[in-house]
């Protein structure tokens, strides 16, 4: 079963401004979600999840009867938290 991911506004910013490298790096990780990857329930926020990408980290969440992965926020691991 193929999901389809969708990639917020601020995700897509945070992406935009890394190196092109690091952007194909981050990008394949989100593209093989919610299956692969060191994936992460979020405490305290019910529905969420983390996957580690490196030194980056990427808040998602996932709707399994209609096959679609949102993803929140792509930001470095110490601020992607902030205000969570």
């Amino acid at each position: 079963m193929s999901y389809k991911i969708f990639i917020e506004k601020p995700a897509r910013k945070f992406i935009a401004k890394q190196p092109k490298a690091q952007q194909q790096r981050i990008l394949t990780a989100l593209y093989k979600l919610p299956h692969e990857g060191d994936i992460s329930p979020m405490r305290g926020v019910q529905g969420q999840y983390r996957v580690r990408i490196g030194t980056y980290r990427a808040i998602f969440t996932v709707e399994h009867d209609v096959l679609t992965v949102d993803v929140l926020e792509v930001d470095n691991r110490g601020d992607v938290y902030k205000g969570r």
